[in-house]
């Protein structure tokens, strides 16, 4: 085959109107990326490409036909088991099974040319390859099923559900649950990207797939990925889907794989003119007669070609003058034009694809294949749905509470909604409903229910639902948590976490049920065993880290018990606890963990930020690169939160812990295990509140600081003391004399003595007693 004659425009020309605000697919970026990360890439691509080339030269490869054929007789359909992966969080993404099966018949439709949008093709590529009897909108004969049996042998309809904090961040650790990629094309679903994967392309991300030379690299990476919100819930605009299934066989953008759709390129394919992409143009005139980047294009064939690929028999090689005009509708084109069709030789490409033994394509259409995955029977013919029955699942939310599963009893509580979730078959009997603690029908119907709740603790919940098939139950205790209202008084008060004590009045949440989450631990404290920690170091092996080790967007709770903030009276109060945490990077770019810390005074409709934690705050024992524990009192730090002056009136405050653990560049986890302990409210700060038990004593607070700080004494025998604060060098940067008033008094060093950063020692004489501390200022 002579390579293509083309005149292309300058690109200056190939620039213009070139604008990418906003963009449909990322597969450019993410194989880009993986061929620099993978050298083995390279590799597979060449011997993909030469397995292509041998293909479209006439060497039928496949050892699936029962007769061998030149392509264009090349007529036996190819059937692929699929898999759809709903990753959710109830929200716009949870997609019902209908919604899979209609997208499914879409695109089989228009992989064999019968889809709606066909007849609105408009010319050249209504009509055939100029000198052929080809039409240009070819029956691709590429058919997709979902699988009815899963890897386990079990019966299934090919759609998965899975609750995760990657639907709102997904990316490659998305793909936790695939399915041997040899034997199903994996989809996943979910709601929105990640940051870094948006950011990508400049704009809004609809989808990605992994090319077949990055699958067989990468096998566990294989499979298509699509944000239902960015498709306003439809899981296959504009054939966003099939779109991606060309990637996985091997089919580039139109207009290159550079993901630039304002410049000129070509996707390799003969008879997909070079193009500038058109990326939100549209149907418009101009758009479907564009002829920017070709001029005179036309390729050449030899005669096995001609026959081969055309029926053309010749003893010359023979020239096809390919249209000017680009192919805007084509389905790997990013003109919301409609996409309405592959050519001819797209569909070559892809079925010569799916012949290679790279990534194993070849196995996904093999005969004993299809049986072992349920997309046909024993005897060849494909396989119908199943029945089954359905698979019981409800979400909750309370208003005007952020989605989140806290509330307090029905004095003050709020109305608590249960919406019933089901999926695998369809209802023939209203949902049943029973609550524990309800203050409402025990035993309501329907598909969403409101109630309130008597009595603290946490509510179980249990769903039943009914098909033609059968039935199937769903017994839940961790979803919804009743607080008592009623405050306790903080005065004297510590949150140690002890069995027996009020362990059970602080409850976490792990929303996601992973890996990543707090709990309660017997093996490190404060003062004691016990306190509550963020696990997040992930110890296992066998899987891919970005599996085991990527909290990316992941969050979880804990929340306190109510507090009479009005028993400890006027004057400054604090939210004081201990910490010990440390980090697994040494990049201080990449320590991004962070504990929110919020309060509310209504029963959690509406919760406000104390303060958010970070950095040296998380991490006050640098860098741990093994499964993290505090050794001793040494390496736990005081935190001392000043709570605002309008909630220290109140008589019932909750407060929240969220931990949002970090990652680092590669989206690993880049924090280790977190600890917090002796959670109090005060009007001392901690280091304060520790010098209270004390005979005599002196404490800097706060220490470190970036300011001024406070030199705190309690001293009942002295009436004054004597003030020394010298740098490094011993240089005397500050002296003062204190008169001492009460048992505790406070004396300010004033930032402009310590305005350098860096080590002081501050030297206290009371009487016969000197007393020396060290300040950090940063």
């Amino acid at each position: 085959m002579v390579k293509k004659a083309i005149l292309l425009f300058t690109s200056l020309a190939c620039f213009a109107g070139g604008a990418k605000a906003q963009t449909r697919c990322i597969t450019d970026e993410v194989y880009a990326k993986m061929k620099a990360q993978d050298p083995a890439i390279a590799k597979y691509e060449a011997e993909l490409k030469a397995q292509i080339d041998a293909r479209l030269k006439g060497m039928d490869l496949s050892r699936f036909k029962t007769t061998a054929g030149f392509a264009f007789e090349d007529t036996v359909t190819y059937h692929i088991p699929i898999v759809f992966h709903i990753i959710h969080d109830y929200g716009i993404e949870y997609i019902t099974d209908d919604a899979v099966y209609k997208a499914v018949d879409e695109i089989n439709a228009l992989y064999r040319k019968a889809s709606a949008d066909a007849a609105g093709i408009v010319y050249p590529y209504n009509g055939n390859i100029p000198g052929t009897n080809i039409q240009y909108n070819h029956n691709t004969h590429i058919q997709f099923h979902l699988a009815t049996i899963d890897p386990n042998g079990n019966p299934t309809h090919g759609i998965t559900r899975r609750r995760d904090f990657t639907s709102l961040s997904a990316g490659e650790h998305t793909k936790f649950d695939i399915w041997a990629p040899q034997s199903y094309l994996n989809v996943w679903v979910m709601r929105s990207f990640d940051a870094a994967n948006s950011g990508t392309s400049g704009g809004q991300v609809l989808a990605y797939a992994i090319k077949p030379a990055g699958a067989a690299a990468s096998p566990w990476s294989d499979g298509v990925l699509a944000s239902v919100a960015a498709q306003g819930g439809n899981v296959n605009f504009n054939n966003t889907i099939a779109h991606e299934l060309g990637h996985s066989l091997n089919l580039d953008h139109t207009f290159g794989n550079t993901n630039n759709p304002g410049d000129c390129g070509d996707d390799g394919v003969d008879d997909t003119p070079p193009t500038k992409g058109h990326l939100t143009t549209g149907c418009t005139a101009t758009t479907l007669s564009d002829t920017v980047c070709s001029r005179g294009y036309a390729t050449t064939y030899s005669p096995v070609e001609a026959k081969n690929l055309f029926d053309i028999t010749t003893s010359n090689p023979i020239v096809i003058n390919y249209p000017d005009t680009v192919n805007t509708q084509n389905v790997m084109d990013y003109s919301h034009c409609s996409s309405q069709m592959f050519t001819y030789l797209q569909g070559v490409w892809m079925r010569a694809a799916l012949t290679s033994t790279i990534a194993d394509r070849n196995n996904l259409i093999d005969s004993t294949n299809l049986v072992k995955t349920g997309v046909m029977t024993p005897n060849g013919t494909l396989a119908a749905r199943p029945d089954l029955k359905p698979i019981a699942d409800f979400s909750v939310s309370i208003s005007n509470n952020n989605g989140l599963n806290f509330t307090c009893k029905s004095a003050v509580g709020q109305l608590v909604k249960f919406t019933e979730r089901s999926w695998n078959d369809t209802l023939t009997a209203d949902p049943q409903w029973y609550f524990s603690n309800a203050a409402t029908d025990p035993n309501p119907t329907g598909d969403a229910v409101s109630t309130k709740f008597d009595s603290a603790g946490w509510v179980t919940v249990k769903l039943v639902v009914k098909s033609n098939v059968g039935s199937d139950t769903l017994v839940n205790s961790d979803r919804v948590y009743i607080a008592d209202e009623n405050a306790t008084n903080p005065e004297g008060y510590f949150g140690e976490f002890n069995q027996g004590g009020d362990l059970d009045e602080y409850p976490t949440f792990n929303y996601f049920k992973n890996f990543t989450r707090w709990e309660v631990v017997n093996n490190a404290g404060f003062y004691d065993n016990t306190s509550m920690s963020y696990k997040q170091f992930d110890a296992r092996t066998g899987v891919p880290a970005i599996f085991t080790g990527t909290p990316r967007g992941d969050w979880d709770d804990f929340y306190t018990p109510a507090f009479d903030l009005t028993a400890l009276g006027n004057g400054n109060q604090y939210l004081t606890f201990f910490t010990a945490g440390a980090f697994r990077t040494q990049n201080i770019n990449y320590m991004n963990d962070t504990l929110d810390v919020s309060y509310s005074t209504d029963c959690g409709r509406t919760w406000i930020r104390l303060k958010n934690l970070t950095r040296a705050e998380i991490g006050n024992n640098g860098v741990q690169l093994n499964d993290w524990t505090p050794g001793g009192m040494w390496n736990w730090q005081a935190q001392n939160i000043l709570i605002p002056t309008t909630v220290r009136t109140s008589n019932r405050v909750f407060f929240r812990f969220r931990y949002r653990p970090g990652v680092d560049m590669g989206l690993i986890g880049s924090g280790n295990n977190f600890y917090l302990d002796r959670i109090h409210i005060s009007n001392w700060t901690t280091d304060v509140s520790e010098l209270q038990s004390q005979k005599n004593g002196v404490v800097l607070a706060p220490n470190p600081t970036n300011g001024s700080t406070s030199i705190i004494i309690k001293d009942a025998k002295n009436t004054s003391a004597n003030i020394t604060v010298t740098d490094v060098t011993g240089k005397v940067v500050y002296r003062t004399q204190a008169n001492l008033t009460g048992t505790i008094s406070r004396v300010e060093i004033p930032a402009s003595y310590i305005s350098v950063k860096g080590m002081y020692m501050v030297e206290v004489v009371t009487g016969s007693i000197k007393q020396t501390q060290k300040l950090v200022v940063y």
